[in-house]
């Protein structure tokens, strides 16, 4: 759902942990930016391993929703056009979600459309279908829906059983969002439980947590609010495992909305009350000073 380029599991980088450093990155976004800071320091610039610890870096800033951060370090990059291109392509395409993020409309659109050339140009040399998962994830960003379902669907036809966990969960992923975003909600219900399989196996706590805050948001939809109930409890721990502020005050305010729902008020009273506003995303700031001006207290 969210990584620029799938990470081989063979890299060997090494980590001060028991486990190697790309390893760690793929399970834990926040032990990943505890341990890369120090790597990068003792790996020589501009070599392919520097270029790909930065690449986890940006990853990581991207699962945890730190954009402004991740549009900060992704800047300096954007005219440097002595990195690979891989690299390169990752930039353009977290830049371009950042910038969307911070409103800026002409720079996000013009990074997308430097991304497609790229990823057009690798496709030729070396065809991969995560590039165009990633293509598709980022022409969502940009509201371009049914070109990205498109072009998902497409995937799921040709990769119907790929052994890469990490593909299946993205491609089904990627779906469930461009599904939703075109009213498919029962559709996206099928794939979300299917990229929950596919993000269990996988192992990463951060990423299981946004798969079921997803699962959730479509039982919402569908009016099948004890279903939700039970898909965001699970977020909330998963969350907190991982060590994901943000995801976990946002899980517990759909919560809140949820037992509202239910007509259960006074628990969500506890769970708003609970809730680290300074933590949550700035999306859903409105929504939580709606709701605490008009729930009743207990």
């Amino acid at each position: 759902m969210s990584h620029a380029f799938a990470l081989s599991s063979q890299e060997k980088i090494e980590s001060t942990s028991s486990q190697p450093l790309a390893t760690v990155c793929k399970i834990s976004p926040i032990k990943c930016l505890e341990l890369i800071d120090k790597a990068l320091i003792n790996t020589a610039e501009n070599s392919r391993i520097y270029y790909r610890l930065l690449q986890y870096r940006f990853d990581s800033l991207f699962n945890l929703q730190r954009r402004k951060q991740l549009l900060k370090e992704t800047e300096p990059w954007l005219n440097n056009e002595e990195t690979p291109i891989a690299f390169r392509s990752s930039v353009y395409i977290y830049y371009a979600k950042a910038a969307l993020f911070v409103g800026d409309k002409k720079s996000s659109n013009k990074y997308y459309k430097l991304a497609r050339e790229t990823v057009a140009l690798m496709n030729e040399a070396l065809p991969s279908p995560m590039r165009l998962i990633v293509l598709a994830n980022l022409e969502m960003q940009l509201k371009k829906f049914t070109l990205a379902y498109q072009l998902l669907s497409d995937l799921v036809k040709k990769y119907p059983n790929s052994p890469d966990v990490q593909f299946m969960m993205e491609l089904h992923g990627n779906l469930a969002h461009a599904s939703n975003q075109l009213g498919k909600y029962e559709e996206a219900l099928v794939h979300w439980q299917s990229t929950q399989k596919w993000s269990e196996l996988f192992g990463n706590k951060q990423q299981m947590a946004v798969v079921l805050y997803n699962l959730a948001d479509v039982h919402f939809t569908l009016g099948q609010y004890k279903n939700t109930e039970k898909a965001l409890m699970k977020t909330i721990e998963l969350a907190r495992q991982a060590q994901d502020i943000k995801k976990t005050n946002e899980a517990k305010l759909y919560l809140v909305k949820t037992k509202l729902k239910l007509t259960k008020n006074c628990q969500a009273h506890k769970i708003l009350s609970s809730i680290d506003k300074d933590h949550l995303p700035v999306k859903h700031q409105t929504s939580f000073n709606e709701i605490r001006n008009t729930i009743e207290p207990c």
